[in-house]
């Protein structure tokens, strides 16, 4: 989903960021590695984040902002329909899984909050959730 630097802004806000807003802001840079955060190294893809101090921690550390953005995920319906891109995310929802995830990711960091990973979804395995898309040895 890609949104107007408006829409864009309206969901980080300028500081000071309410709550969730904070929450957004912090994780989108671990999921992003665009022109616009200017990440140079896309750390969330070796599971790492870069924290305000710019030190290197596990997107599990305690605390990192990512452990928390299940909970802005839920409110993401609201927050579109405040800034204005509803019929974006609404798209974005029909064609991919990341509803699935947002809630299989929020109850396995309930459920088991130091290794929390959700399962992927694999062609072979007719859309539903598998521990990964290698067969079993």
């Amino acid at each position: 989903m890609i949104l107007t630097r408006d829409e864009y802004a309206c969901v980080m806000g300028v500081p000071p960021r309410d709550r969730i807003q904070q929450i957004l802001y912090a994780c989108f840079i671990d999921f992003t590695a665009s022109k616009g955060n200017q990440v140079v190294v896309p750390f969330s893809s070796y599971g790492l984040n870069l924290n305000e101090q710019g030190n290197v921690l596990s997107l599990c550390a305690p605390k990192a902002p990512c452990l928390e953005a299940n909970e802005a995920f839920l409110l993401l319906p609201e927050i579109a329909e405040r800034c204005g891109f509803t019929d974006k995310l609404e798209q974005f929802l029909r064609a991919t899984p990341v509803e699935q995830f947002i809630l299989e990711g929020g109850k396995c960091q309930h459920q088991t909050p130091d290794a929390c990973i959700a399962a992927t979804t694999c062609a072979s395995n007719n859309g539903k959730g598998s521990s990964g898309c290698a067969p079993a040895r």
